[in-house]
């Protein structure tokens, strides 16, 4: 049996590759490092946005970092996903950190942080870092409602516990 993080990674890998002819890594190694992320990246063409609803935001070049609902939230979650990009950046020769983003989906969100890190809400469970490159949002699975045609994020749901 898979643990919820290794079955985010299949299925993302599956549904990203397959479907949308991204190019996905679920794990990649930092820095020339034995350090090895434990997230999902997604690389493609800024045109292949166009076919996914709620993930319209991806650029080039998008770090996802899931925590499953027997893994709760903490802010240095946060940290550590905001410090991937530079490195992803470093080992990709990318001149800049505007073609990534990063997206740190967790069943839950930590008690007041999204006060405390003055996390913008964009919509319902979507909450966004308002301090400049890369993008960072966070997605609170628990949160989030669904609206019509936002296929692209039905598949982590069954990762939420929901």
């Amino acid at each position: 049996m898979l643990k919820n993080d290794e079955a985010f990674k299949v299925f993302s890998k599956l549904f990203f590759e397959k479907g949308l002819k991204y190019q996905v890594h679920t794990d990649y190694e930092l820095l020339n490092l034995p350090k090895r992320l434990d997230v999902v990246v997604i690389k493609g063409a800024l045109s292949l946005a166009k076919k996914l609803r709620f993930f319209s935001y991806f650029r080039q070049h998008n770090i996802i970092s899931f925590k499953s609902y027997t893994d709760r939230l903490k802010k240095t979650d946060l940290y550590d996903a905001l410090i991937y990009a530079p490195a992803y950046a470093k080992n990709e020769r990318l001149k800049n950190l505007k073609g990534i983003t990063v997206t740190v989906i967790s069943a839950y969100q930590g008690r007041g942080m999204v006060k405390e890190l003055e996390l913008k809400e964009v919509r319902s469970g979507v909450y966004e870092y308002e301090g400049g490159q890369p993008s960072l949002r966070l997605v609170v699975l628990n949160e989030v409602e669904l609206e019509k045609g936002e296929w692209d994020l039905a598949l982590v749901f069954m990762f939420a516990g929901r």
